[in-house]
């Protein structure tokens, strides 16, 4: 999985968790709107009102009891996306680590840092633009291309 997919996926799971949160908290309301209205009810006499606080106290149950399992599965479903993720950067992590054993295969220390001084990062592709070299001798060398005819180093070892 690429960078640019897990990171969207971890913004439609975050838009997601807003949403629902957003959902139970219309829903606590309407709820605490409808106790609070029952609850100002005037009764005839005492058995009444117990029998009235009673039907109260049992929908607060089922509430409580449906809220208690809407938090468990928003738990189990952190939990799980947390492994995704997890998971997601060490698979990354591991991925970047061969790119750089490669590169550090090809090129020395100094010729790494060259290129990576006349490279640049573009925030909208999340990608470097990497300047066009070649290789003569073990050395480095940038011909006098246009930096928009170069290739990205990403989506040359991505691809």
């Amino acid at each position: 999985m690429k960078f640019k997919e897990y990171r969207d996926n971890q913004i439609k799971a975050n838009n997601e968790l807003k949403k629902k949160n957003s959902i139970l908290e219309e829903r606590k309301l309407e709820d605490e709107q409808a106790l609070y209205k029952d609850s100002d009810l005037k009764f005839s006499n005492t058995q009444a009102e117990v029998e009235e606080k009673n039907k109260i106290i049992n929908k607060l149950r089922k509430k409580l009891k449906y809220y208690e399992s809407e938090i468990r599965d928003l738990k189990y479903e952190n939990e799980r996306d947390k492994e995704d993720m997890v998971g997601t950067i060490k698979e990354l992590n591991k991925e970047s680590k061969l790119y750089a054993g490669i590169s550090k295969m090809i090129l020395s220390e100094n010729e790494i840092k060259r290129i990576l001084e006349v490279s640049l990062w573009n925030e909208d592709n999340e990608e470097w633009k990497i300047k066009p070299f070649s290789f003569h001798d073990k050395k480095v060398n940038f011909p006098g291309i246009k930096a928009h005819q170069g290739i990205s180093i990403l989506k040359y070892f991505l691809s």
